[in-house]
């Protein structure tokens, strides 16, 4: 398939590095990166923005194609090895970010969290580590977390103590779990330690009652009898924002069998106006042995079955 880097990114030929910039922030702009990371035209996007913010890169696509990247050139003159473009659209616009934000270098992992680059230069601030647990309900709503932390200090004379301090945290709503959050504190000590602190916390999903996030999606297991699988059951959800929901399920609940509730699920923390579902999914309890009796034929010939 013939692919033209340049016209993917509606650029001519001369364009500059910085046009090359602007075109691929416009457009990659379009998209919900971290929900479409197998979107076609968003791979074909990055592959095209990185062969062609690559001067090398460009140089050798600009005089053999495509063919050139792709198989490498050997002569006698020279060897360009192949490329092949790894495939990570969260990569290449992490490092798109690098470039463009003047603040700091920030990275952007693939379950949507924001990480200041590591390879910071030695005038930047020390970088704290910590895990942030929150509840799926903390998640749903979103909120500013107050977290005590600490640190051991190092004073002169290799002598050592502990300081704590009350950390501020943002969680956006919807914030998937495994992301980072970055709080920054003034550190009291401004003597011994002038620079100030960069607190990172990695979040985690505490355990919900009902539910186990899937992306935007929540997944619930319900166990029901053999019964309750072939002639029906009525179940009362409970969703995040609490409302309550009645689902009656009528036909035979099969092992493979799901029931989804639309729009009931984790917000969507880059659309808020976006939410997942509610996938309910059955565990069916076979009885290991279920004499044939007028009791239990007249049980199975009920009509209402009460949950």
């Amino acid at each position: 398939m013939h692919i033209d880097y340049y016209s993917i990114l509606n650029l001519k030929r001369h364009c500059t590095k910085d046009d090359i910039q602007k075109a691929f922030g416009k457009l990659i702009s379009t998209y919900s990166i971290f929900y479409q990371v197998k979107n076609i035209n968003l791979i074909i996007l990055c592959e095209a923005y990185e062969v062609l913010s690559d001067s090398l890169c460009r140089a050798v696509y600009d005089k053999y194609g495509k063919e050139g990247i792709k198989k490498g050139v050997k002569s006698d003159k020279i060897t360009i090895d192949p490329w092949i473009y790894h495939g990570d659209v969260i990569k290449t616009y992490s490092e798109y970010c690098v470039l463009t934000n003047p603040i700091s270098c920030l990275f952007i992992k693939s379950n949507g969290s924001l990480l200041i680059d590591l390879k910071k230069k030695e005038c930047c601030s020390e970088i704290l580590k910590f895990p942030l647990k929150l509840t799926l309900n903390e998640i749903f709503y979103g909120l500013i977390k107050f977290v005590s932390v600490e640190k051991k200090l190092t004073h002169t004379g290799d002598s050592k103590s502990n300081q704590t301090q009350i950390v501020k945290v943002k969680v956006p709503r919807g914030f998937p779990t495994g992301g980072i959050l970055k709080s920054e504190i003034s550190n009291v000590n401004t003597i011994l330690e002038p620079n100030q602190p960069s607190y990172m916390f990695t979040t985690e999903d505490i355990p919900h009652k009902d539910y186990k996030r899937d992306n935007m999606n929540l997944i619930m297991i319900k166990n029901v009898s053999l019964k309750q699988a072939l002639f029906g059951i009525k179940i009362n959800i409970k969703t995040l924002c609490h409302k309550v929901i009645r689902v009656n399920i009528t036909q035979v609940i099969t092992p493979d069998y799901v029931k989804i509730i639309n729009n009931e699920g984790m917000p969507n923390m880059y659309n808020l106006t976006q939410y997942g579902a509610i996938i309910i999914k059955f565990n069916i309890t076979y009885p290991l042995f279920m004499p044939i009796t007028n009791e239990t034929c007249e049980s199975f010939n009920e009509n209402q079955i009460n949950v």
